[in-house]
């Protein structure tokens, strides 16, 4: 267990609630054993459901954690469909074709495995267009390296998502709450930026391929 505070708080009182609220726990089994993964399905599911507009779920098995590529794979889903209006998704099916409410990509590390994922929320009439147009970014963001440009404006827009989000007390408690439970460190800001820095085209290219292959991802529509 991690306890993470952030802000203007004695430490000394942290101590002092810490060990009144959590002091008597008891330490749970060193050989704990961890549940078998389970692997993403990539079976084609659509239900039928009563509602104004379809909804679109693609995703496959990613890297965990520790991977070695986890820091591309974070690159490769802020640059296809992260919270930027100028996202790749975004760009090319919200706003040059029109015909999405809502698109984004996120990557989840879990220690032992990971997910990468794309959502989509359009009309029901225009869910297999719109489909059609995401497999269609997908491939080309699989078979086309970055150029230097496009990969450089990547990693800063990356770089200032992460530092807004780390103004918020919330999210900065939490990521470091997560990194010290997870890798047992705490990495700085320099040490983040210069992994986001050492990503390369390249990287990005085996990313896509690895994380959008077509014969292992699965599909989730309702509508």
């Amino acid at each position: 267990m991690v306890l993470s505070s952030v802000g203007s708080v004695d430490f000394k009182k942290i101590v002092k609630w810490a060990e009144r609220w959590f002091g008597e726990l008891k330490d749970g089994p060193a050989d704990a054993k961890r549940l078998p993964v389970k692997k993403v399905h990539t079976a084609r599911k659509e239900l039928d459901m009563d509602t104004y507009q379809a909804h679109l779920m693609m995703g496959s098995e990613a890297y965990n954690i520790h991977h070695p590529l986890r820091t591309a794979a974070v690159l490769v889903s802020n640059y296809l469909g992260g919270p930027a209006m100028n996202s790749r998704l975004n760009m090319n099916i919200r706003e040059r074709h029109g015909i999405a409410y809502n698109i984004e990509a996120a990557y989840t590390p879990y220690t032992d495995t990971g997910v990468m994922a794309i959502y989509l929320g359009t009309d029901k009439k225009l869910l297999a267009r719109s489909e059609k147009l995401i497999r269609k970014e997908l491939r080309l963001l699989r078979e086309k390296r970055l150029t230097p440009t496009a990969l450089h404006r990547a990693k800063e827009q990356l770089k200032g998502q992460l530092a807004l989000s780390s103004e918020g007390g919330a999210n900065l408690m939490q990521s470091l709450g997560k990194s010290l439970i997870t890798f047992d460190r705490i990495d700085t800001a320099a040490e983040i930026l210069k992994q986001i820095d050492e990503v390369s085209a390249e990287q990005v290219l085996e990313t896509a391929n690895a994380c959008f292959d077509e014969g292992k991802m699965g599909v989730l529509v309702y509508r």
